[in-house]
């Protein structure tokens, strides 16, 4: 493409066999009409669409890093169940994925179970174990469980997973006057 004084010229990004785009480069020297400049740029579109592929799929990972980072988030609590005011709040260091978590639950007695822990160390393999050990700790307040037995439970159900793991599991009775709790290495 020509205009009054400037020439460009458009070279097809591909990758996998697959068109992405097109790579345009204008200039105003005149060099564009030589067949070498043009091969060079077909010899360099290669590597710009191999480039634009990498940063497209890491955005694609990031966005679905953030969903599942977000889905591993505990929900925002009530303020209040029952007789019992909650305040609660998470904060991952860094931006990470991380293994610590939390869960209240209402149990149809009008009980109030709540679950704090810690899966140790940072990152995708310990969030996947945090998810895990959260849904069966969760399913386990569920169950009307005393904490210690619910505790007990967990750890028979997650014998022999790969990371270290601390919970405190603590339940409210319906009247809001008495608590039993157990703690399996939580503080």
């Amino acid at each position: 493409v020509c205009s009054s004084d400037l020439e460009s010229v458009s070279v097809p990004l591909a990758h996998s066999d697959k068109t992405m785009g097109s790579m345009q480069v204008t200039e105003r020297t005149g060099r564009l009409d030589d067949p070498a400049v043009v091969a060079r740029l077909r010899a360099l579109a290669p590597h710009v669409a191999a480039a634009v592929h990498r940063s497209r799929r890491q955005d694609l990972a990031d966005a679905l890093f953030d969903r599942v980072r977000h889905q591993l988030l505990p929900a925002p609590l009530p303020d209040r169940i029952g007789r019992v005011r909650l305040h609660g709040g998470f904060v991952a260091a860094d931006d990470l994925l991380s293994g610590d978590y939390y869960e209240v639950v209402e149990r149809a007695d009008g009980s109030l179970a709540l679950a704090i822990g810690d899966t140790a160390g940072h990152g995708s393999e310990v969030a996947a174990v945090m998810a895990e050990v959260r849904f069966r700790i969760s399913t386990l307040l569920h169950g009307h469980l005393p904490p210690a037995r619910a505790l007990g439970d967990a750890n028979r159900m997650l014998f022999g997973i790969s990371r270290f793991v601390t919970c405190l599991i603590a339940v409210v009775d319906a009247g809001g006057r008495a608590l039993h709790w157990a703690s399996a290495g939580h503080p």
